[in-house]
Order: C-alpha cells, then sequence, then structure tokens
C-alpha cells in the first residue's frame, strides 16, 4: 500500500481500515482521509489498480471536490442543470482516476481492472456514500468506463485528433464570419 503511496506522491497521512462492511474500497474524509477496503480477497494485480484509483482520488483531493459541488447543489437545490452537473462531474472524476489508475497497463491488466469494477458493482452496495469515493457506479456509467478502460490509447488519440481538428475548423469559420467587412 505504501509503496502505491510513494509512487503515486502521496504525501498525505492515510489511515486503511479493512471493513466487512463494504463491498468497494473508498476513500472518505476532507481534511484526513481513510482507505477503506473490503474484507474479500483480491488477487494482486487488481489490488494494485484499485489502490491506484483510490490513491488518486486522495491526490487530487476529490472529497473536498465533492463538498464543493454539493454545496452548490444545496444552495441551488430548485436548479436541475446543477444537479446534472455534479453528477457529471463525479462520473468524470472516476473516469479521470481509472485513466491514471491504468496508465501504461497492458489489455489483460485492463481486463482484470474492468472486472474488478464489475466485482465491487456487483458486490451488493447501491451505491456509493456522500463525500466518499466508492469503486462503484450506476450501470450506465460503469458501461461507459468499461469503454474507456478497455478502449486502446491509438483509438483515444484519433478521437483527440478529430474533436482539435473539428475545433480549429470551428474557431477558422468564427474568425471568417467576424472579420467579413460590413456595409
Amino acid at each position: 500500500i505504501y509503496a502505491v503511496q510513494e509512487e503515486l506522491g502521496v504525501r498525505q497521512k492515510l489511515q486503511i481500515i479493512v471493513w466487512e462492511g463494504t463491498a468497494s474500497p473508498l476513500v472518505t474524509g476532507v481534511l484526513c482521509p481513510i482507505l477503506i477496503l473490503p474484507e474479500r480477497n483480491l488477487d494482486d494485480v487488481s489490488f494494485y489498480y484499485i489502490l491506484r484509483h483510490e490513491m488518486t482520488h486522495i491526490k487530487r483531493h476529490d472529497i473536498a471536490y465533492q463538498l464543493i459541488l454539493l454545496l452548490a447543489n444545496s444552495i441551488h437545490w430548485f436548479n436541475p442543470l446543477v444537479y446534472m452537473m455534479r453528477v457529471q462531474a463525479l462520473h468524470d472524476m472516476e473516469v479521470s482516476c481509472d485513466a491514471r489508475a491504468i496508465r501504461g497497463a497492458s489489455r489483460d491488466d485492463r481486463v482484470t481492472y474492468s472486472e474488478a469494477l464489475l466485482t465491487a458493482a456487483i458486490g451488493g452496495a447501491t451505491g456509493p456514500a456522500m463525500l466518499s469515493t466508492a469503486f462503484m457506479d450506476s450501470k450506465k456509467s460503469l458501461k461507459l468506463r468499461f469503454r474507456e478502460i478497455l478502449a486502446s490509447p491509438a483509438r483515444r488519440r484519433q478521437g483527440f485528433l478529430l474533436l482539435a481538428a473539428i475545433l480549429a475548423v470551428a474557431v477558422l469559420c468564427g474568425c471568417t464570419i467576424a472579420i467579413q467587412p460590413s456595409d
């Protein structure tokens, strides 16, 4: 555990608890992070990538960001767009941590990591507790995460290049229209 903490540069003091009451690894605690691990046995590869995922949440202070999102959502309780923004931000946090966790991983390790996600999702818990980074998500969100995890890096690069090209064309069109002389 401490090797992964050092590998990712997590300098915060970390409390680790093994608890049978959780189906999924999670991090909680804004000021003093607590890593809660399920009691079930995981193979070494799954455990390594799960730790990388959760340590990434700690390094990025995701619990504090979740608190800010929750406060914004409670202030704007009447606005469905703020709620949707919060849900999307939480999903993006998970996808970002997945990407960091599997950076440089082989295809087999990516499959093992996806299986660990699936095992956590079927573990019986209904969803993450508030202000925690439970290692699970909704069915739709899990499908999207699996697609990202198992996508080849070359395919992602092509998508990025396509997006960059579309943005460049949009900016060029905008500049062309803005520069047109008026009569």
